[in-house]
């Protein structure tokens, strides 16, 4: 009976566990891509990084690792993602395109000790190719608060990799380059 109790309390819990939060666009990147007059694009793979560890605080032996803000996607995922949800969000989307935005999430490192224990730290670098050959390099370093604390410090670094990536999409947007990478030709 206990056994029976238990399995009903565990399949209740997992059926209310919430949805994973959905990428929130950055109005300033909307208004920016508003801006450029180009046709649609779509976005192809993202590729993850030569090295990338997601252990927070202690590493393997005692530590945590962390996953980005929607786990239905890898770090790199997380970031085609968002390329693509500011793209459909400011009408520049379109899956007919010619032109193809895709690329590699180059460096991709987070800290949650930057400032002793009360301060973290996100470095993404991503290089965005397009179809029309052109290429852009972007990174974005993104500084939090943390906590001595190692559980809320990691749960920290793993909600500010959502803010980072708005940073570093709208860094791709405002760069001089982004016009070219998203013309015809």
């Amino acid at each position: 009976m206990r056994i029976a109790l238990v399995l009903l309390a565990l399949a209740v819990t997992a059926c209310s566990m919430p949805a994973p939060p959905k990428y929130g666009t950055l109005p300033e990147t909307g208004a920016a891509l508003r801006l450029v007059r180009a046709g649609g694009v779509r976005v192809g793979a993202i590729n993850g990084p030569a090295d990338f560890s997601s252990w927070c605080r202690g590493g393997p032996l005692i530590g945590q690792q962390i996953t980005p803000p929607d786990w239905n996607f890898s770090f790199e995922g997380y970031v085609q993602n968002a390329l693509a949800e500011e793209l459909r969000a400011a009408g520049k989307y379109d899956d007919a395109a010619k032109v193809t935005l895709s690329g590699a999430v180059e460096k991709l490192y987070f800290s949650t000790t930057t400032h002793g224990m009360s301060g973290g730290v996100w470095d993404i670098a991503l290089r965005v190719t397009s179809s029309n050959g052109k290429s852009v390099l972007v990174s974005e370093h993104y500084e939090f608060d943390t906590s001595s604390m190692g559980v809320l410090a990691c749960s920290q670094a793993k909600d500010a990799y959502h803010p980072a990536v708005q940073n570093l999409i709208y860094k791709l947007v405002k760069s001089k380059n982004f016009k070219s990478l998203v013309a015809s030709k």
